[in-house]
Formats: structure tokens, C-alpha cells, sequence
């Protein structure tokens, strides 16, 4: 399946689809355009082992996206930065996910993509109380991937 990067008018990343439905929805809702991303880039992105090239003095959330495979970057700069994720930390981001998820439905009521219901139910029945914290990564994501734990729509919402 195919995934995109959804970027507004000064090609800022907005947010990543996994699918062609999500995505023709959020360009009639305000994104301005798209560009496909592999599996692969979206897993190293959600999971933090993947960035962007900072170009000049911007920040990395300025950082927009082009050519990826030119502004795609990875190595020790992210897998360096990991950390020890509890419990309680890994279940607040997926509440938060749940949650945003579940405003977004509730905001667009008129034919929001079908996979969005499709992985809201997959979050909600996520059991995490029986991995051994602390769990060290890059993101709480990364943490979860790492215990074979999908995280459908992380970057999405």
C-alpha cells in the first residue's frame, strides 16, 4: 500500500497516510500536496531511526521534503538519541494517538477513509501490560515495534 508524506503550501511535512483513501481526504481538507514514501521510511520515521536533512538554520520540523531520497537522513544521529520509555509513558502517547484519532472521526463525519475505523480499532485492543518496562528506543513507537506491536496511524493524527 501506498504511503504519502502531506505537506501544506510552503512544503512543510504535515503528516504521513497509509493509504491513497486517507490521503485524497486530508488534500480536500486542507493539504496542499503529497509526496509517496516508502514502507519502510515511514516505519524508520515513526519508529525516530530516520529524519530529515536540516537545511540552513531550520529546525527539523521546517524541514521540508522535496527529493526524499535526498533529504531522508539516518545513522547515529537518531539512534543515539534513545531513552528508557515506561509504562506509563508508552500508554499516555497511545492514549493521545487514541484520542486524537477519535476528535478527528468525531470533526469529520463526511466520508472519512475507511482504514481510519480499521486502525482505531487495532489501537484500542493494543495490550501493553505484559511487555517488561523500562523499554529503551527512540520513540514510544520504537519501543513498541521493537516487541513486534504495530502502530497504525502514528503520523497521521
Amino acid at each position: 500500500m501506498t504511503k504519502h508524506i502531506l505537506r501544506n503550501a510552503e512544503n512543510f511535512m504535515q503528516k504521513i497516510c497509509e493509504d491513497d483513501a486517507s490521503k485524497d481526504f486530508w488534500l480536500r481538507s486542507g493539504c496542499d500536496n503529497s509526496v509517496e514514501i516508502s514502507d519502510a521510511d515511514v516505519l524508520a520515521l515513526a519508529r525516530g531511526h530516520k529524519g530529515f536533512r536540516l537545511n540552513d538554520d531550520k529546525t527539523e520540523k521546517e524541514a521540508h521534503p522535496d527529493n526524499l531520497d535526498e533529504t531522508m537522513a539516518d545513522g547515529t544521529r537518531f539512534d543515539s538519541l534513545t531513552k528508557d520509555f515506561t509504562q506509563e509513558e508508552i500508554q499516555k502517547h497511545l492514549t493521545d494517538l487514541i484520542y486524537r484519532m477519535e476528535t478527528d472521526m468525531a470533526n469529520y463525519k463526511d466520508n472519512p477513509p475507511a482504514i481510519w475505523t480499521t486502525n482505531y480499532n487495532a489501537l484500542l485492543s493494543i495490550n501493553i501490560s505484559s511487555l517488561s518496562y523500562p523499554i529503551n528506543g527512540c520513540t514510544w513507537v520504537d519501543c513498541l515495534e521493537k516487541n513486534d506491536i504495530h502502530i497504525p496511524s502514528s503520523m497521521e493524527f
